[in-house]
């Protein structure tokens, strides 16, 4: 599927030796600014969405042993699956009604599967167990207002007491109804004293192994994703060199300059219940409008994301 994805220029501002943020701005009052930009065009492959389900008792079928293959997330960062069965999705629903708990219970039931659980382990190999925190959920409806740019969503170069800084305000309410931190003794303890759970409290006990971005579809009944499909980059065709990191606000994101060994893939006619699962912290991503199809007019995209942060134990 060839298209057109915008991308940094080549060129601009490295960003100094100590923090390798650029002094660009690709944002000025919230849309792009088009002088450091340009377009490219690109093609990306198709891929197939792999089958995961849970049984009514809610344990994997055993059916399909290959069904959920690590390959890809190993390889390339990222891996499209079929999770209608963990978001109860067996009709599907009209408009944007699944409830967010939903979701979240749904990531939270696949992570703690048996497929999910090989899946961090293989991308994130680790001697110690490895926990999974899920941050904000984002829903999108596009088109959007203006254009999209290719990206990183954090820096690879952020550890956890960085990253949650810049997004405690978003995260610390969720942090502290999940089970991972209202069933940690120690943490518990220390909010008992009168002090506050912060970032630095986190990162006191746990350290970032790495950050998964959960993307789902949810497309009204009978209406696959026609325009502004997600396109994502295999991770290990993606140069440093390529990369720059920015600022929006407080918060850092990552641009990616063109390049042509950079391998794009998109997921064919998404429905509601399917997903990307990719590296947040090394996969670049961007929509793309197609601008191919009389029926991607007046009905286009939409989706919510939510970002898991992978912890290990000190």
């Amino acid at each position: 599927m060839k298209c057109h994805a915008l991308f940094l220029r080549d060129g601009l501002d490295q960003g100094d030796e100590k923090t390798k943020t650029t002094t660009v701005q690709p944002f000025v009052d919230g849309r792009i600014d088009e002088s450091v930009v340009e377009w490219y065009e690109i093609d990306a492959s198709p891929i197939i969405s792999n089958k995961c389900r849970l049984s009514h008792h809610g344990s994997e079928k055993k059916e399909n042993p290959e069904s959920c293959t690590t390959t890809s997330f190993v390889n390339k960062g990222f891996v499209a699956l079929k999770l209608q069965d963990y978001f109860g999705v067996n009709e599907v629903v009209e408009n944007m009604n699944i409830d967010d708990n939903v979701i979240r219970s749904g990531v939270e039931s696949f992570w703690k599967s048996t497929e999910g659980m090989t899946l961090l382990n293989s991308r994130f190999p680790s001697n110690d167990n490895l926990s999974v925190l899920p941050t904000h959920i984002t829903r999108r409806k596009v088109p959007p207002d203006g254009m999209t740019l290719v990206h990183i969503d954090y820096p690879p170069s952020h550890d956890l007491l960085t990253l949650s800084t810049e997004w405690w305000s978003r995260w610390k309410q969720r942090f502290l109804k999940h089970e991972l931190i209202c069933g940690h003794e120690r943490i518990q303890e220390i909010m008992k004293d009168d002090k506050d759970f912060d970032p630095q409290t986190l990162s006191n006990f746990f350290d970032l192994v790495g950050v998964v971005t959960v993307w789902i579809c949810l497309q009204p009944k009978g209406k696959p994703i026609a325009n502004y499909p997600l396109l994502v980059a295999d991770a290990s065709t993606v140069c440093k060199e390529n990369t720059r990191i920015y600022k929006v606000g407080k918060k850092h994101s990552v641009g990616a300059t063109f390049s042509k060994s950079m391998k794009w893939y998109h997921v064919q006619e998404m429905v509601m219940g399917d997903v990307w699962l990719f590296d947040t912290m090394q996969c670049p991503h961007v929509s793309v409008d197609l601008k191919t199809t009389s029926d991607a007019v007046g009905f286009e995209r939409i989706s919510a994301e939510i970002r898991c942060l992978v912890l290990k134990n000190k």
